[in-house]
């Protein structure tokens, strides 16, 4: 895992002109204005202080200088150009970036996991297999064209030229383009053949073109920034976090970042000639047939759906997100390639449903998820004996103890999780080698621990762990519980805030907040609980690698928006749903999650989004997926509940999908005082420091809900009241009879006495 970054200073870049017939005109003009953040040597310091936290092990730059004369000012210009790179060394000998090939210049910021597409070893560095793919790209060849073109160019100018002239250059034009569109391909199918997760930028020394984008589902964080002012020159900013040099406040503008789309991949060129201080950057389609003339941009787009307010939702929109029509929805669906296929049949051949090819189904989707875990195992780093040098709060600034572990779950006990538990268990080939569970809850600081454990999330992780120790008794499970208090929680929103950007709504917030503390691994072992509830020893893990179960709801329809869908228009309507969950994954998820956790050196992985385990579902007929029309906690997710049973689980195959959120009651502790009413409705709000999102002085409903709050605390106080009256009438009962008891048993006493001292002295 790595952080990467590129600081372009010098030159405007703008979106691509598709009007060949107007060279001057951009198709999508820019509506904001350019904003200064700080020098570059500043700028550049608060990225790599981000990147740090994603690739600890080393962090570099690389700085190019780029020669180009400018016509309109008939002068040489220099563009900057500043690679950056850290790495977290997880397979192979640690590779240091930017990697350049000492053979041609080319230099490669690799932020990925190469899972398959490649032969590749599994202790195998990744890095450089991928530079050498890249680096045999017919590029003597290209040279020599890009120079003939530029010599073309410089003649061009010094003719006078007709019509018939203009025609034929145009013809010869488009033949060089079509040329270069192919060789294009070569580089495209490169990455497109990667089974993995991916983020990177690429420069082409003797092309002088760089390179960048994602992978088709955007399991990596890739955001650009195009509206700022560096010395006084325009730039353009491309990195895995986004940079605030001068921190986060509601009072001034904050700098512009975006998530880039995974619609294809970009490339920006740095001609030798070029008429104004302005390039274009190209983008790349995945699919060379895709002729849609929308034009896409490298940002994310404003498309969503109305239908998030549910407490079963676990996504968010980003704050420019918009509601888009049908027609609209589809254009964009169109848009998005995968090369791993999509559902196309939705309902079952002959209508009848058969219990034999639903076993079958059910058997194939158990191998799928295996061999997903398997290769997201199989190279997993020798346990690290120390935890890592992670941001501590002031007022908690002892270090935990290491809890030494080579892997990490994050674990709401729910279905998802304890899919992942209990196959990494059979993958985990050492059977007593510790696996961390790790769940997270919220609540307030003078809390017990016994307090924590009523959360929804928790008792489900207790419980799946119980369920996980039976099916394998010899396994090191130790559940991490990380109990969040509200001092706590206050202090980390600013630092979650940043890494969330641009995704900053309400509801992103609470989800983050979740992920980031449970991504740091840090809390109390469960089972040695002190007796008071308040001095337990805190432990943090030092894995490297932390499984995830992103992605099952969206392909398994474990949402209750998915089952409203359902009942709206049976199956096509839930396909419909399920693609547009699918095809906004990018924007509003992963990218989101990758900063978050990896901001804790560690790598989140996601064997619901392997590519084969995807084509798999893709094959098989809604039915045999779900069965909607059964109660929650039953057809949904029906085939992976069905896989959790083959596994030997058995309470937590009935669960019921719970957002996290919700399970770890992190939506309650930062929304705590605002009414539910109020919370349901805003969690597509612009997350604020200052501004709070519920006034009761403007609430007309306030006065009405403070008289209930009153009644029910005095009917409370009252049911309090009879119940400790009642309570000492029994206590005033059982001492009566036991004073009569002690009464009656007095005499009897006295005359066993008077009988004793008879007997002594006759004795006598």
């Amino acid at each position: 895992m790595c952080g990467i970054s590129v600081i372009i200073n010098g030159i405007k870049i703008l979106e691509p002109n598709l009007n060949k017939n107007d060279k001057n005109k951009d198709l999508k003009e820019t509506t904001t204005t350019p904003i200064v953040i700080g020098d570059y040597d500043t700028i550049k310091n608060d990225i790599e202080s981000r990147l740090i936290n994603r690739g600890p092990d080393s962090i570099k730059s690389k700085l190019i200088e780029i020669k180009s004369f400018q016509k309109d000012i008939n002068k040489e210009i220099s563009i900057s150009m500043e690679l950056i790179s850290s790495v977290l060394g997880l397979r192979g000998p640690l590779t240091i970036q930017p990697l350049t090939d000492e053979n041609n210049g080319n230099t490669l910021l690799w932020n990925g996991e190469l899972f398959g597409g490649y032969e590749i070893g599994i202790h195998d560095n990744d890095t450089s297999l991928l530079l050498h793919l890249l680096s045999k790209i017919n590029e003597n060849e290209n040279e020599n064209e890009n120079e003939n073109e530029n010599e073309n160019e410089n003649e061009n100018e010094n003719e006078n030229e007709n019509e018939n002239e203009n025609e034929n250059e145009n013809e010869n034009e488009n033949e060089n383009e079509n040329e270069e569109i192919n060789k294009e391909r070569e580089l495209i199918e490169i990455m497109l053949k990667i089974k993995g997760p991916f983020a990177f930028l690429y420069w082409q020394e003797k092309k002088r073109k760089l390179w960048f984008g994602r992978d088709v589902l955007g399991r990596r964080s890739l955001l650009v920034n195009n509206e700022t002012i560096i010395n006084d020159k325009p730039s353009l900013i491309i990195s895995s976090m986004a940079s605030f040099p001068n921190g986060i406040d509601d009072s001034i503008k904050l700098p512009k970042w975006d998530e880039i789309n995974t619609f294809g991949l970009f490339s920006i060129h740095f001609p030798k000639i070029i008429e104004t201080n302005e390039i274009h950057f190209k983008i790349h389609p995945w699919d060379i047939s895709n002729t849609n003339n929308l034009n896409i941009g490298m940002i994310s787009l404003d498309y969503d759906n109305d239908n998030d307010n549910e407490e079963e939702s676990t996504t968010t929109t980003t704050t420019t997100a918009t509601t888009t029509n049908e027609g609209e929805g589809d254009s964009i669906a169109q848009l998005h390639f995968y090369p791993f296929g999509r559902r196309e049949k939705l309902d079952i051949e002959g209508g009848e449903w058969s219990e034999k090819v639903f076993n079958d189904y059910v058997n194939g989707f158990y191998e799928a998820i295996s061999d997903s875990i398997n290769v997201r195992l199989n190279n997993l780093p020798i346990a690290s004996l120390e935890v890592p040098d992670l941001i501590r709060a002031p007022f908690m600034q002892e270090k935990p103890l290491p809890l030494v572990s080579r892997l990490g779950i994050l674990f709401s006990g729910g279905l998802d999780s304890m899919v992942l538990a209990a196959m990494s268990n059979k993958h985990i080939e050492t059977p007593d080698e510790a696996i961390h569970l790790i769940n997270v809850a919220f609540g307030d600081d003078d809390s017990p621990f016994e307090e924590y454990d009523k959360v929804p999330d928790r008792k489900a992780a207790i419980s799946g762990l119980k369920e996980l120790q039976t099916i394998a008794p010899n396994r090191q499970w130790k559940l991490i519980k990380v109990n969040v208090g509200t001092k706590e929680m206050e202090w980390a929103k600013k630092i979650v805030y940043q890494l969330s950007y641009p995704a900053i709504t309400i509801m992103d917030m609470t989800i983050c907040l979740a992920l980031w503390f449970a991504g740091r691994g840090e809390g109390i072992l469960h089972g040695e609980e002190s007796l008071n509830g308040h001095t337990q020893q805190r432990y943090m893990t030092t894995c490297k690698v932390l499984l995830m179960g992103s992605g099952a709801d969206e392909q398994l329809a474990g949402y209750f928006r998915h089952k409203s869908a359902f009942q709206r228009g049976s199956w096509p309507i839930l396909q419909a749903e399920l693609n547009k969950d699918f095809n906004r994954i990018w924007k509003r998820n992963l990218g989101r999650d990758d900063r978050v956790l990896s901001s804790n050196r560690r790598e989140p992985r996601f064997p619901y989004l392997d590519e084969s385990l995807i084509s798999y579902l893709n094959g098989i007929e809604l039915p045999y997926i779900c069965d909607l029309s059964l109660p929650q906690g039953t057809g949904d997710k029906r085939i992976l509940r069905e896989v959790a049973r083959k596994l030997g689980l058995t309470e937590s195959t009935k669960l019921i999908k719970k957002a996290i959120q919700f399970g770890s009651r992190s939506s309650k502790q930062l929304n705590r005082n605002v009414p539910a009413r109020i919370t349901q409705k805003c969690g597509k709000d612009v997350f604020s420091f200052t501004t709070p999102i519920y006034d009761p002085l403007q609430d007309p409903g306030y006065e009405a809900l403070q008289k209930q709050k009153l009644k029910q605390k005095m009917s409370l106080e009252r049911k309090e009241k009879k119940s400790k009256e009642k309570s000492e009438k029994i206590e005033k009962k059982i001492n009566f009879k036991n004073q009569q008891q002690q009464q009656q048993q007095q005499p009897n006493d006295n005359e066993n006495k008077v009988k004793e001292e008879e007997e002594v002295k006759n004795c006598n």
